[in-house]
């Protein structure tokens, strides 16, 4: 409960500080604190892989989805079949990579780095598809400053946690010996 409570305190002062600050990092972090965070915390917070793993996994899903969106640009038509092929690109790819890689780079975390990347650009994108070269940068890198706050606050926050249960799992653990009454000894008298 005690993490818990230090995990959301961490995560709230965060996003606040993102919130109110983030524009004096010249990025768009302001727009999308709250948003980078959560997704951040999650990716931070999910115990059973690797933080590498799930960092990694996080990070194919969202250049993916950028290069889908440099796909919708350039090369597919923007109407609804061209954002679907794209869609189903990106899904496909983490599906791959996840399989691949024996789930060691999750789907979930990977499909979480897919959401972040749409979410923080295709408003933006929607509005205005030929500024993707510029437009996109500034989604991407306001978007990850926020998830990777989060991201690095949870890992540590975790941390123990995550030890703990390590610790737990590798612990040498002894069979118990069944005994049947046949190997009840019995008593001799002298």
């Amino acid at each position: 409960m005690r993490r818990t409570l230090l995990a959301g305190a961490l995560l709230a002062l965060g996003a606040a500080l993102l919130a109110v600050h983030g524009g004096h990092l010249g990025l768009e972090a302001s727009r999308v604190a709250l948003f980078g965070i959560v997704m951040g915390g999650v990716l931070g917070l999910v115990p059973g892989t690797s933080p590498t793993g799930r960092a990694g996994a996080f990070g194919i899903g969202f250049v993916t989805t950028w290069a889908a969106y440099g796909l919708r640009a350039g090369v597919l038509p923007d109407i609804p079949s061209g954002r679907g092929i794209a869609a189903f690109l990106v899904v496909a790819v983490v599906t791959g990579v996840a399989v691949v890689s024996r789930e060691r780079l999750p789907l979930w975390a990977g499909l979480l780095g897919a959401g972040l990347m749409a979410g923080a650009y295709e408003t933006t994108f929607t509005i205005t598809p030929p500024a993707f070269a510029t437009e996109s940068l500034t989604a991407a890198t306001g978007a990850l400053l926020a998830a990777a706050v989060a991201y690095l606050l949870a890992i540590v926050v975790s941390a123990p946690e995550a030890a703990a249960e390590t610790e737990s799992a590798t612990a040498v653990q002894v069979p118990a010996q069944r005994v049947t009454p046949l190997d009840t000894p019995t008593r001799t008298e002298a």
